[in-house]
């Protein structure tokens, strides 16, 4: 996809754009192998010393395209050069000046790549519905923990490691609030959770959509 029509792609960019169009904007490519030319394009005519935030939005889209080991690759380097002593606060820029201090739409977005990116944690924008993509544990880690994710009034918590991932409500959901666990793998199928149920184990790389029940939908 070209950044604006009569784009030159010989062209240096500030930071990502087209990049954003599957996270978090959901525009779906035609092909997976759009989405991937579009991260080796833009990578290639991104501003190397340019914000940490880009290179955190391509290690989230490579992940979504299953490419685990770029998505490890630009989430080490969406921090490498951005996390700085004596304090490691983040910066803005990668370059020797760096930037703005204490730069904090970088810590913010680092946030976003564990949670929605390995988390897989994202709202379904045309659906409202909620979107467990891939969870998996972040690089150089055993396992992802992410207590008390908020959707429809209840309280989830997730765990991934790199054998399984499993959801479970914290607590008993309101009244009138039933959810139900869509998995995209048939061995998990449709699952009603409950807080007495326990937790719902699923495989690893499969994906889930929480959905609040029809029936019950205030």
């Amino acid at each position: 996809h070209p950044e604006f029509l009569g784009f030159n792609d010989s062209s240096m960019i500030k930071q990502a754009d087209v990049v954003l169009l599957d996270y978090p904007l959901q525009v779906k490519p035609e092909t997976k192998e759009t989405r991937r030319n579009d991260l080796l394009l833009y990578a290639k005519l991104t501003d190397p010393v340019g914000p940490a935030m880009t290179w955190m939005i391509h290690s989230i889209a490579f992940g979504d395209i299953g490419d685990d080991e770029q998505a490890a690759e630009y989430f080490h380097k969406s921090t490498a050069k951005y996390v700085r002593s004596p304090f490691f606060v983040w910066h803005e820029g990668a370059n020797l000046a760096g930037g703005a201090p204490n730069f904090i739409n970088g810590a913010g977005m680092h946030l976003l790549s564990v949670v929605a990116g390995y988390g897989g944690v994202r709202l379904n924008l045309e659906t409202q519905e909620l979107l467990l993509k891939r969870p998996r544990p972040p690089p150089n880690c055993t396992k992802l923990i992410l207590r008390r994710v908020h959707f429809r009034g209840a309280f989830l918590n997730l765990e991934a490691t790199d054998s399984m991932w499993s959801v479970a409500l914290d607590e008993p959901a309101p009244a009138g609030v039933t959810l139900q666990l869509v998995s995209d793998t048939i061995d998990v199928g449709n699952v009603t959770l409950a807080y007495t149920n326990g937790t719902v184990t699923n495989p690893p790389g499969s994906s889930a959509m929480v959905v609040q029940l029809k029936t019950n939908r205030r």
